[in-house]
């Protein structure tokens, strides 16, 4: 069997096109776009073969890339965004924050001035260690301490709140002054099933307590 050597053109053509397949895998592995590199340099002049038109980018990873990029500045946006919208806690300094309240008879109810202490609750729990007490020493109890009890009800169904939580408060011998907006009362500060007191002193917050202990509460109303 005759052997015949290779021509010089044959030579560079061979080896032309293993240098272009070197380079595919090259940047393939690197997940590079390859629209981006002339690929007929890697062909030597008088080369008969053509660059693989089979080697595409990977334009689904591109994609990819792309929105999770755009969805973390978006997350990271709202997060900025929604600090900032947050209310502050009232602390000891601070006043009370204007909400225009109405009570459990629908009638506009603002904190008089004169009032020191405020009772804050918002879940059902919490009403259940202050309605003892204020049931118990009936109508006039909490104007007689200068005090006010607030209500953040605003999380209530309407139906229910208004067929059967209005209905039932009605009937209490103390005024309920209710929260029925979203974000109102954020300021104040809240423990599922306690009851927040706040001490006042010529409209300003002088301490703030958090209880679940109907003692607790009973001692602060009346002064100990």
């Amino acid at each position: 069997m005759i052997v015949h050597p290779l021509s010089s053109k044959a030579f560079k053509s061979i080896r032309s096109a293993l240098d272009h397949n070197k380079t595919m895998k090259s940047f393939q592995n690197k997940n590079l776009d390859f629209h981006q590199i002339n690929l007929t340099k890697t062909f030597t002049k008088g080369s008969n073969m053509k660059p693989n038109t089979h080697c595409q980018p990977d334009k689904n990873n591109t994609k990819r890339l792309g929105s999770l990029f755009l969805t973390t500045f978006a997350f990271l946006t709202l997060s900025l965004f929604a600090e900032e919208l947050t209310t502050p806690t009232l602390k000891v300094g601070d006043s009370l924050p204007e909400i225009q309240y109405t009570n459990q008879w629908e009638e506009p109810s603002p904190i008089p001035s004169s009032t020191n202490k405020v009772l804050f609750i918002s879940d059902m729990d919490a009403s259940k260690i202050i309605h003892p007490i204020l049931e118990k020493e009936g109508k006039g109890y909490l104007e007689s301490k200068q005090a006010v009890l607030i209500s953040d009800i605003h999380r209530m169904p309407s139906l229910i709140t208004k067929f059967v939580a209005l209905p039932k408060m009605k009937s209490y011998p103390y005024t309920l002054r209710l929260v029925r907006e979203e974000k109102m009362a954020d300021s104040f500060p809240r423990t599922k099933g306690s009851v927040t007191m706040i001490q006042l002193k010529e409209g300003k917050i002088t301490k703030i307590e958090i209880s679940n202990s109907e003692a607790e509460v009973k001692g602060f109303l009346e002064g100990k």
